[in-house]
């Protein structure tokens, strides 16, 4: 299960990058995920490989122009310098990161 604030700000950067279709066809996109592909807006954190596949079908080599702004918004609104060779590990890292900060917070709170 991917942390709320997590799948929140990934939400807010996938609206981000398909919005820069413009609004009707990022309304066309999601309903065409969620129809044809079975991919809920909602889902997409936790299927995020297929979604990215299905961006790939759909746009082919443009999926990476819509892929960069995604992850682009994504570094800004969680506050990450970094960069990563696969955007499946740019979650997972941020994933990690929350746990780590998780625990050691309880480990304070224990102390």
């Amino acid at each position: 299960m991917i942390d709320t604030s997590l799948n929140k700000a990934l939400l807010e950067s996938v609206d981000s990058g398909l919005l820069i279709l413009g609004e009707n066809s990022r309304k066309a996109i999601y309903f065409h995920l969620e129809k044809t592909f079975k991919i809920k807006r909602e889902e997409i954190a936790l299927k995020f490989d297929e979604f990215k596949e299905t961006l790939e079908h759909i746009f082919g080599p443009g999926a990476e122009i819509i892929e960069k702004v995604i992850m682009k918004e994504l570094r800004i609104k969680l506050d990450l310098d970094f960069e990563l060779t696969s955007h499946v590990d740019l979650v997972r890292e941020i994933h990690e990161r929350q746990r780590e900060e998780k625990w050691s917070k309880n480990c304070l709170a224990e102390e």
